[in-house]
C-alpha cells in the first residue's frame, strides 16, 4: 500500500500533467493565427488603400481667358506717334529729303502731324489724304490706283504711293502713316516703312 499509489490517482495525475485540452490547444492556434491576420491587415491595410483608393489629383481651377470676345487693339498715343515720327525724321534727313507726316489712328482721328523745314506746301494736306486712305482701308494708298474712283469716297482720299497701315503682328489694324515731299510715291513708302515695321515694338515700349 505505500509502493504505489492508487490507479485512479496515477490516472488523475497523469491527466494534469498531460497537454492542455484540445478545446485550450485550439483556442491558443486560432487567437495566434488571429493575431497574425491582424497584424498582417494592419501593415497591408495602407497599401490597398493606396492601390485601391488612390488620393485624388487636384487640378488648378482654369481660369477665363481674359476678352473671351477678342481683345482690342491699343489706341495710338502722342508717344507711339512721337517715336514714329522720330524714325521717319531721321530717315528722311539720312536722304536728303524734307517732308510731310501724319498718323491717324484706327478710327481715322488724327494723331500727329508735321510739317519738316523746307517740305512742299502742298505735301502738308496730301500727307493727311494718304493717311486717311490707309486709315479707312487698310492698305498701302498706291494700291487704290487699281480701284478707280475710290478717292472720291469718303471725302477726298488718295491714291498715290506714300500711305500705309499700320498692322500688327497680329494682324489689328491700329491706325496709318502717310508721308509726302518726297521726289516720287515709293521714297514717301519708303520713308513710311521704316516706321511700319517697328510698330509692335512702338506700341509695347511707347506709351
Amino acid at each position: 500500500s505505500n509502493n504505489a499509489a492508487p490507479a485512479s490517482t496515477r490516472g488523475r495525475g497523469s491527466q494534469s500533467n498531460s497537454a492542455p485540452p484540445s478545446s485550450t490547444r485550439g483556442t491558443g492556434v486560432q487567437g495566434s493565427r488571429s493575431s497574425s491576420a491582424s497584424t498582417a491587415s494592419q501593415t497591408q491595410q495602407p497599401q490597398l488603400r493606396g492601390i485601391l483608393f488612390p488620393l485624388p489629383t487636384i487640378k488648378p481651377k482654369s481660369q477665363p481667358a481674359a476678352n473671351a470676345c477678342g481683345s482690342q487693339p491699343k489706341d495710338l498715343s502722342y508717344d507711339h506717334a512721337a517715336e514714329m515720327i522720330r524714325l521717319m525724321s531721321a530717315k528722311a534727313k539720312e536722304l536728303n529729303i524734307p517732308i510731310c507726316i501724319c498718323i491717324r489712328d484706327r478710327h481715322d482721328n488724327l494723331v500727329a502731324h508735321i510739317r519738316m523745314k523746307n517740305a512742299l506746301l502742298g505735301s502738308i494736306e496730301l500727307s493727311c489724304q494718304k493717311a486717311r486712305s490707309s486709315a479707312l482701308f487698310p492698305f498701302p494708298s498706291g494700291d487704290f490706283s487699281m480701284s478707280p474712283g475710290i478717292e472720291l469716297s469718303n471725302g477726298i482720299i488718295s491714291n498715290v504711293r506714300g500711305g500705309l497701315p499700320l498692322i500688327t503682328a497680329s494682324g489689328a489694324s491700329v491706325g496709318s502713316i502717310g508721308v509726302s515731299g518726297a521726289p516720287s510715291g515709293e521714297l514717301d513708302e519708303e520713308i513710311a516703312k521704316v516706321a511700319v515695321d517697328m510698330i509692335d515694338f512702338i506700341l509695347e515700349n511707347y506709351w
